[in-house]
């Protein structure tokens, strides 16, 4: 799978990890520091809407999907160790979720994870479900098409 020796690889998904990990502190800060802001607001659709908050939080959700999968490619261990990331995201992504959009990337993120083998509650998916609409055939990187 991987072309080059163990120790490049492990310094490669280690790599790979820290940034993930970096790209989750980011929404983490994002989404703390202005959830209280904008939900004060009625937006149509939830804060996920609003022009200053889109951007930034699909912008990192992508990059820690983009960086799981990555690593999920490259990993044969037990990929459970990412599975905190996940849910404090999801924590934190709730006033976000009425943006069918950004749901839906979430969604594939949880599933992306589940794949993996990481064992996610059911409910957690229940529950993203019950949110929106998951739409079959979402492609996470349409922004960049």
């Amino acid at each position: 799978m991987w072309a080059f020796d163990t120790s490049r690889r492990e310094m490669f998904l280690g790599f790979l990890k820290t940034w993930r990990s970096r790209f989750g502190q980011q929404f983490l800060s994002f989404a703390s520091a202005h959830a209280g802001v904008l939900t004060g607001v009625g937006w149509f659709g939830g804060v996920g809407n609003h022009k200053d908050a889109f951007m930034p939080v699909y912008a990192n959700l992508l990059a820690v999907y983009a960086l799981s999968n990555c690593i999920f490619y490259g990993e044969t261990g037990d990929a459970s160790c990412l599975l905190f990331d996940v849910i404090e995201v999801g924590k934190s992504a709730k006033p976000y979720l009425k943006n069918p959009l950004i749901c839906n990337i979430y969604i594939v993120l949880v599933k992306l994870h589940e794949k993996a083998g990481v064992n996610m509650a059911a409910s957690v998916i229940d529950e993203l479900l019950d949110a929106c609409q998951f739409w079959d055939g979402f492609n996470p990187y349409f922004l960049l098409r």
